[in-house]
């Protein structure tokens, strides 16, 4: 997020309370919140960023025209950030769309359960199915998949299976994948440093 942006969506709040007579929402710290993750965010992208122009400058062949140089950094970007999200809980899944957001929840539960064999065939999976454009949403993937009727909680149920009480796997509300025994409900995130209520 830009430098001031969210100066700026503080202030309007400030006006529209004003304007309706009422408290604001959010406080000024809760906007400063928001300014620091998202600097987080940015920080954990500068891999991501090097890595691509590492790559841009030491290409072999000069692109043969403008729209062929656009479609390289465009492979780099989706390479790159597809393998940053795998240990980069900052990076949403879904902006790759929708066939490749569930193996990047999959492979990320795996890896942080140490089963990264197991988690190699969803990397490989993400991979393939992976597309990243100039806007939010993998070229519409999470935005079309809505449009569709399948969310992230649809998609997961297909692959998991689910029960009386709903799907096997779901997202905790961090973004942590949970994954429970037919049956039975979690009372909280099984992630070791989340434990955010489920009720699932």
């Amino acid at each position: 997020m830009q430098n001031g942006v969210v100066d700026v969506m503080y202030w309007l709040e400030l006006a529209k309370s004003e304007v309706r007579g009422e408290e604001p929402e959010h406080s000024r710290e809760d906007y400063l919140g928001l300014r620091l993750r998202s600097k987080r965010r940015e920080a954990g992208l500068d891999s991501v960023r090097r890595d691509v122009k590492k790559e841009l400058l030491g290409a072999a062949d000069s692109p043969a025209s403008a729209m062929e140089g656009i479609d390289l950094v465009w492979e780099l970007v989706r390479q790159r950030a597809v393998e940053a999200s795998f240990d980069n809980m900052d990076i949403d899944p879904r902006v790759f769309g929708r066939s490749a957001a569930p193996s990047i929840v999959m492979a990320r539960h795996l890896i942080d359960k140490g089963d990264t064999a197991a988690a190699e065939e969803y990397i490989q999976k993400a991979f393939e199915d992976a597309v990243v454009t100039g806007c939010g949403g993998g070229g519409g993937g999470s935005a079309k998949a809505e449009q569709d009727g399948e969310t992230m909680s649809s998609i997961l149920e297909k692959i998991a299976g689910s029960d009386e009480y709903g799907s096997l796997a779901f997202l905790c509300p961090d973004g942590h994948l949970n994954i429970r025994d037919y049956g039975k409900k979690l009372p909280a995130c099984q992630h070791e440093d989340c434990k955010a209520k489920v009720a699932c």
